[in-house]
C-alpha cells in the first residue's frame, strides 16, 4: 500500500480554516484547501476526528481531537472564540432575517400572480358560458329556420301537386286536338 501523502492534522487544520471562513466542509473543499490527496479519504477522516469516532480497526483512539481544531474555537483565549460565534449567530440572524423578507415579498408577488390568474381563469369562463349561451340560442334559431324550411318545402309540394292535379283537369276538359289555354 502507497504511504499517505496528507496526514489527518493537515486534513484537520484545513476543515477548521473552511469553517473559519464560513464554508462547508467537502471532499472537494478539502482537496482543493490541501492542494492533493484522496477527496475520499479527506472526507472520512475529517468526519472521524469532527465526530470523535475512532478509525475502523483501532481499539481505542489514540487521542482525542483537538476541540480547538474541529470546532474552531482557542483554548487560549475563550472570550475570542464566544465573540467570534456571536458574531457569527448575529450574521446568521441577519441572514435568516433577510431570507424571510425576500420570501414574503415573493409570497405577496405569488398571491398577486394567483390572484390574476384567477381572475383572467374567472373572466375565460364567463366568457365561455356566454359562449355556450349564445350557441345554444343559435342552435334553436337553426332548429326553427329548419322547421319553417321544412314546411314551406311541404307547402311548396303540396302546391305543386294541386297544379298537376288542375293542369290535368283542364287538359280533360278541353277537347281533343284544341291547344291548351293560359
Amino acid at each position: 500500500m502507497r504511504p499517505v501523502e496528507v496526514t489527518e492534522v493537515q486534513i484537520i487544520a484545513a476543515g477548521r480554516q473552511l469553517i473559519e471562513e464560513g464554508r462547508a466542509v467537502t471532499a472537494n473543499s478539502l482537496r482543493r484547501r490541501i492542494g492533493g490527496g484522496n477527496p475520499r479519504r479527506l472526507l472520512i477522516v475529517w468526519e472521524r476526528a469532527a465526530t470523535g469516532v475512532a478509525p475502523p480497526g483501532a481499539d481505542k483512539p489514540k487521542s482525542e481531537p483537538d476541540p480547538s481544531v474541529v470546532t474552531g474555537t482557542q483554548t487560549e483565549n475563550p472570550r475570542v472564540s464566544v465573540a467570534e460565534l456571536e458574531r457569527r449567530v448575529q450574521d446568521l440572524m441577519a441572514q435568516l432575517a433577510s431570507a424571510q423578507r425576500a420570501a414574503e415579498i415573493e409570497i405577496q408577488r405569488l398571491e398577486l400572480v394567483v390572484g390574476a390568474v384567477t381572475d383572467q381563469m374567472n373572466d375565460y369562463k364567463q366568457r365561455c358560458a356566454n359562449y355556450e349561451t349564445s350557441a345554444k340560442h343559435t342552435q334553436i334559431r337553426i332548429a326553427d329556420l329548419t322547421a319553417r324550411i321544412d314546411e314551406q318545402r311541404s307547402e311548396l309540394n303540396r302546391g305543386e301537386k294541386s297544379r298537376n292535379a288542375l293542369e290535368l283537369a283542364l287538359q280533360k276538359l278541353q277537347p281533343i286536338g284544341t291547344p291548351p289555354s293560359k
